[in-house]
């Protein structure tokens, strides 16, 4: 073993990129302080990827502490994990070979190297492999939950990760699963701005009802009004008053 440490600060991306570059070895697989491997994890991690000649292994994750629970993710298409960056917590071999062909992103602003990197294998045709048990255990603390959801800023970097590969290396078979999404996407607008114009029309009916009903009692109010300031202005009325203020004058009660 050997303890490498840096001169500066070099962010997560910097800090894999440079060991990388010490590295000799065929395979990488970075470790968080968080994740406890269990025994032969890394003899089983090694044995699938020499069996398989996969560029990537992974495995589902078992969460303990405040969760506790099994995560599992496959993979699947590059529409798929574009969705959300469900690797930012796993532990994953990587061939060195791919991290010298896509290498970490070193912004220190960015924590989703994984996902950058496991989205550009998918996109490449690279083999992955998924290991069907957990090999490790990642323990949650209110300080090491992190969303699923990434930032706009790192799903601008990844994006920025995918233009940088050359379109002839790009996986004709993701090239479609993308043509595919894009034309779903296409189509769900029509159907969401449908249901939604149905519900403002319902609302419009509605408020044009409520409106109605207001102009209605609005009349019922002026009608009153006009009716009170006629009696208030007949004689009947002004004698009433002049009644009562001489009843008050005189102290007497002005309730009966």
């Amino acid at each position: 073993y050997q303890f490498i440490k840096g001169a500066t600060s070099l962010g997560l991306g910097g800090a894999r990129n440079h060991l990388l570059d010490l590295a000799t070895g065929d395979y990488f697989i970075p470790l968080e302080p968080e994740i406890f491997l269990f025994p032969f994890a890394l003899e089983k991690f090694a044995t699938a990827a020499s069996h398989s000649q996969a560029t990537i292994i992974t495995c589902p994750r078992k969460e303990v502490g405040e969760a506790e629970r099994i995560v599992n993710f496959s993979g699947g298409t590059l529409p798929t994990i574009l969705k959300s960056d469900l690797y930012r917590q796993n532990c994953i071999l990587f061939s060195r070979h791919l991290l010298k062909k896509f290498r970490h992103t070193e912004s220190k602003d960015i924590q989703t190297q994984a996902w950058e990197i496991i989205a550009a294998a998918v996109a490449t045709g690279e083999k992955i492999i998924y290991y069907p048990y957990p090999l490790y255990e990642y323990k949650v603390t209110s300080e090491t939950v992190i969303s699923q959801e990434p930032h706009p800023r790192e799903q601008y970097s990844l994006r920025q990760y995918l233009a940088q590969i050359p379109p002839v290396d790009w996986s004709p078979r993701q090239i479609y699963m993308l043509l595919t999404a894009i034309q779903q996407l296409q189509s769900q607008p029509q159907q969401h701005y449908s249901a939604e114009m149905e519900e403002l029309r319902s609302q419009i009916l509605s408020l044009e009802s409520k409106l109605l009903q207001a102009r209605k009692e609005a009349k019922k109010v002026k009608k009153l009004k006009a009716k009170l300031s006629a009696i208030e202005s007949s004689k009947f009325w002004k004698l009433r008053q002049r009644w009562f203020r001489l009843k008050r004058f005189l102290r007497l009660p002005t309730d009966e």
